[in-house]
């Protein structure tokens, strides 16, 4: 995955999504929809292979659920 550098007008600055800042004028990212729900889907399919309930504020997920793939892997090899 990466970010959608070939969208033309997606808003990124120094190649990350940036917030809308009204005091200095700058305009903030723009995210298709397209790219934000495919990135969204793919992180979920991770989640849910683990055994994880996606949940907006925790923003350790994703490393919960790839140690709980590994671990789970590990076991079945090990046997």
């Amino acid at each position: 995955m990466d970010f959608p550098k070939s969208v033309p007008g997606v808003g990124l600055v120094g190649g990350r999504f940036v917030n809308e800042d009204a005091a200095t004028g700058q305009l903030g990212s723009l995210i298709p929809a397209e790219w934000g729900n495919s990135l969204m889907d793919e992180l979920f399919a991770v989640f849910v292979a683990a055994g994880i309930e996606p949940e907006e504020s925790d923003t350790t997920q994703l490393l919960q659920a790839i140690r709980g793939c590994l671990c789970l892997f590990i076991r079945l090899r090990q046997r």
